[in-house]
């Protein structure tokens, strides 16, 4: 679910774009993402929202550099006359 919300917010992922240095806007869109994970996020207090809010961002942090990990193994893998690796495909 995170995935997809982060996709659909391409200032928190495209580099390309000029708003992805803006601090703010990365800020909003977080705070967007949190408000549709806990519905309640906005009734509780700063220190929990901060805490939910980092925790939120460790996680989506912690899939991309999973994901980075796996496509570079998979592109590092020789295929050719090499035996098997037992890398499990990223699910």
């Amino acid at each position: 679910m995170i995935i997809s919300l982060v996709e659909d917010r391409p200032v928190l992922w495209d580099k390309t774009l000029d708003k992805y240095k803006d601090n703010t806007a990365s800020i909003a869109g977080w705070r967007e993402i949190c408000i549709i994970l806990m519905e309640d996020f906005e009734t509780m207090e700063q220190r929990q929202r901060q805490e939910f809010g980092k925790l939120v961002m460790k996680k989506w942090r912690q899939m991309k550099d999973t994901w980075v990990r796996k496509l570079k193994d998979k592109k590092n893998c020789k295929t050719s006359g090499s035996a098997v690796s037992n890398t499990k495909p990223y699910k």
